[in-house]
């Protein structure tokens, strides 16, 4: 493989999981990440010593503003299934590093031959990242595409 373009370190703000509240306590609780939606909940309220929570903010959406309603108080109402999860300032990681592995390339995936001969112009860029198995060819004969 073609030694990668030079970069910025890249450096994550958080690579652990988020945990759902209280799945450390009670065995039936799953870890899978929740958000707590109690009035009292202190994970919810963001308080000191209690464990993250991701920062998405839920808006409401814009394709459900005007279709179907009348133009009364309930189209102004939001509903349940109106909000859509907005990403804020928070975990993000830095645009130049983001997607990037830690060899400094990008993945591209390679369905078949062709995606080879394309990756064979960016080898700077992108690594392949082989879709599924089997492919056209063996996986033998893609190597020795790619080295020649």
């Amino acid at each position: 493989m073609a030694a990668a373009k030079k970069h910025i370190p890249i450096i994550k703000k958080r690579t652990k999981r988020f945990h759902r509240h209280q799945s450390d306590t009670y065995k039936c609780v799953d870890p899978s990440w929740r958000k707590p939606k109690g009035i009292d909940n202190r994970v919810r309220r963001r308080f000191k010593g209690q464990i993250a929570m991701p920062s998405v903010r839920y808006e409401r959406s814009i394709l459900n503003e005007d279709f179907g309603r009348s133009s009364g108080p309930e189209s102004t109402r939001k509903h349940a299934n109106d909000r859509t999860p907005q990403a804020q300032i928070g975990y993000g990681t830095n645009k130049k590093t983001r997607h990037l592995m830690p060899s400094g390339h990008k993945a591209f995936l390679v369905h078949n031959v062709n995606d080879v001969d394309l990756l064979l112009m960016h080898n700077r860029t992108f690594a392949a990242e082989y879709s599924s198995l089997p492919l056209q060819l063996p996986l033998w004969i893609l190597f020795c595409l790619t080295r020649s």
